[in-house]
């Protein structure tokens, strides 16, 4: 491999680990959704969205342009309606995450970037006002799930596509070396069959 086709891979592979680091974020930031009390969730949720305000559109910005990128590598076409919704559902989560900050500190300097603090006062609020609670769970719930849906899709596409290049390993051959090290653990150091030439290519 020449020096420019190293220097190109490891930009793409850097740019890769980024998104993936984003992803990891969006996957954190939406699996507060899944507590139990409501209260506490509300409070969590709110939390974790306030606390996003100003990462969460950079971070699907981020898996965002490697997918754009990885497809215009590769030659294929970009699905531009997933990547447009992604990026949607990002300034709809800081858009949630202003008015948690703006309804939250009501105007009290001293909370800012207490978002723990922040969140209680927002759901204080919520539940003062008379509001549903779950009316506000429920929509950022579904706005996270969705953007994390989506950004893993996205990502997805993207080891694909620098797969395809040989920047990533293929999914399949990963697999089946995962698969052989599962397999010298369970039979006591045996090593697994030897891969039939003949078949060496299916899967991939």
């Amino acid at each position: 491999m020449s020096e420019e086709r190293k220097d190109y891979a490891q930009v793409l592979t850097d740019l890769y680990g980024r998104a993936l680091e984003a992803h990891y974020d969006i996957l954190h930031l939406a699996s507060a959704t899944g507590l139990g009390d409501s209260e506490r969730t509300a409070i969590d949720l709110a939390t974790r969205i306030a606390a996003a305000r100003d990462s969460v559109v950079w971070r699907a910005e981020s898996v965002a342009n490697v997918y754009l990128i990885s497809a215009a590598v590769v030659g294929v076409r970009p699905d531009r309606r997933k990547v447009r919704r992604l990026l949607y559902l990002a300034r709809r989560i800081e858009a949630m995450a202003e008015r948690i900050d703006r309804e939250g500190r009501r105007g009290n300097v001293d909370l800012m970037f207490k978002y723990d603090r922040i969140a209680e006062s927002y759901v204080k609020g919520l539940l003062e006002s008379g509001k549903n609670l779950m009316t506000f769970y429920n929509k950022a719930r579904a706005l996270l799930s969705e953007a994390a849906e989506l950004s893993q899709e996205l990502l997805s596409e993207t080891s694909d596509n620098l797969a395809a290049i040989g920047v990533l390993p293929r999914k399949r051959i990963m697999e089946q070396f995962e698969e052989g090290l599962e397999d010298l653990a369970s039979d006591k150091g045996e090593l697994p069959e030897a891969i039939n030439k003949d078949k060496a290519g299916e899967g991939d």
